[in-house]
């Protein structure tokens, strides 16, 4: 279950934007094993920009600054076995688990260029690392 709220507005070519995203999932484990609930929100805060650095170009950054991720798992595992049957008794222990809040940068410049489409790509977080990307694509 995801929620979201948010506004934008708007100044010539520029556009910010602001969001609030809330989310929840749960799942329950294969043959009774349990369960887990997990919940997650962060912040995202976004600006675009048209005819950067040439006609037609396009720039965005989007800032996405999440509250610590929770995950509450109760599992039933089985702690005893008796040794004359080989019976297993179970038990349930329940674990609460919470990451380091995520924050990631993106940007990505894109313009039209020899009848096709440049794409440049950037990407940084605290949880995840960097990447980068350049791409060019023409219709046929």
């Amino acid at each position: 279950t995801t929620f979201a709220l948010g506004a934008g507005w708007q100044d010539g070519t520029r556009h910010w934007g602001v969001a609030l995203h809330q989310g929840v999932s749960s799942q329950t484990l294969a043959a009774g094993l349990g369960s887990t609930q997990t919940q997650g929100s962060a912040l995202v805060l976004r600006y675009t920009d048209r005819d950067v650095g040439r006609e037609g170009a396009r720039l965005s950054a989007v800032v996405t600054v999440g509250a610590p991720v929770r995950t509450k798992a109760a599992l039933v595992l089985p702690t005893t076995i008796d040794a004359q049957t080989g019976v297993l008794g179970f038990e349930r222990v329940n674990l609460d688990v919470k990451s380091r809040a995520p924050v990631r940068l993106d940007l990505a410049w894109s313009a039209p260029i020899q009848k096709g489409t440049l794409r440049l790509g950037a990407s940084a977080s605290n949880t995840a690392g960097a990447a980068a990307s350049v791409t060019w694509s023409r219709p046929f």
